[in-house]
């Protein structure tokens, strides 16, 4: 948790004393209003909110497991005035085997899955769309029901890219037939 102060300019981390509270750690940008109370950041997991306090969640994932660390001190639209105070997007590797291979690391398995929410984004393939407002969507597209064709474990998805021109990551996640979980990375080029 400390090591991430000196890799990104403007986060702090560090102990504040709250009456009531005692001594606890806090995460935040150094725009902060109040030193005393600072406004913390928000920490995403695989573009996934999370819950408890920065500091706590932090404390929690096993740095082993990170495969890189994004901080966005910006408005995302997304997550709305939730992101307001910056947010430290985590994202974990995709190769599990090579973490529980340590011995010295205890993991924990949580069995199941979560209910999927109905991704927003703007169609401006109808009429009535407004497409006079500039995009700045970070997460372009996300479908958690994509299924493949099963002769040739094919699926062909569409989707609006965002005004910005440049790099895109893409990344694909699933369950095999057999409950295996799959992952793969990609980059697309968006040019003006």
């Amino acid at each position: 948790m400390l090591a991430l102060q000196g890799r990104f300019p403007g986060l702090i981390v560090r102990q504040v004393n709250n009456p009531g509270e005692g001594t606890k750690w806090v995460v935040y940008l150094q725009r902060a209003i109040s030193i005393a109370l600072p406004a913390e950041v928000l920490v995403t997991v695989n573009d996934v909110i999370t819950t408890g306090s920065p500091a706590s969640i932090l404390e929690s994932i096993n740095p082993n497991m990170v495969e890189s660390v994004e901080l966005k001190s910006g408005i995302n639209v997304l997550y709305g005035s939730v992101g307001g105070n910056g947010i430290l997007a985590i994202y974990t590797k995709n190769d599990f085997e090579e973490v529980e291979k340590r011995k010295n690391i205890p993991l924990v398995h949580v069995p199941g899955y979560s209910r999927a929410r109905k991704f927003m984004a703007p169609d401006y393939g109808q009429p009535n769309a407004d497409s006079d407002k500039v995009d700045y969507r970070s997460t372009i597209y996300w479908n958690p029901e994509v299924l493949t064709d099963e002769k040739k474990g094919i699926a062909t998805v569409s989707f609006f890219a965002a005004d910005l021109p440049g790099k895109y990551k893409v990344v694909l996640e699933g369950v095999t037939y057999n409950g295996q979980p799959v992952r793969g990375i990609y980059f697309i080029e968006v040019e003006d």
